[in-house]
């Protein structure tokens, strides 16, 4: 039905050329959670809408198309880093104080 060439494979991205002469529905073995971003020829999909057992499944028009899926973290999770991050300062100031009290 159609051909993909994977253009790039990495654990925070997954860039696909997919061609096909008919709309084809795409599984990107992948499983979703939040922060996985859908892009088909740069336009934004929701990847959360076209899940199929838990991976994005989404329909490609006929044609030749890009398909980009992109892990960004969410607010959330750069909050809960922020905090981690300045939660081991802080330890690491107490622990560096205490001994030098000693």
């Amino acid at each position: 039905q159609g051909e993909v060439t994977i253009l790039k494979d990495q654990p925070h991205r997954l860039l696909l050329q997919a061609t096909s002469h008919e709309p084809i529905r795409l599984q990107l073995n992948t499983v979703y959670f939040p922060g996985w971003e859908l892009f088909i020829d740069n336009q934004s999909q929701s990847a959360d809408q076209t899940l199929s057992q838990g991976v994005p499944t989404p329909i490609i028009e006929k044609g030749q198309h890009i398909v980009d899926l992109i892990y960004k973290q969410t607010p959330l999770m750069n909050t809960a880093n922020a905090i981690s991050l300045a939660s081991s300062v802080i330890v690491f100031g107490v622990v560096v104080i205490k001994r030098r009290q000693k």
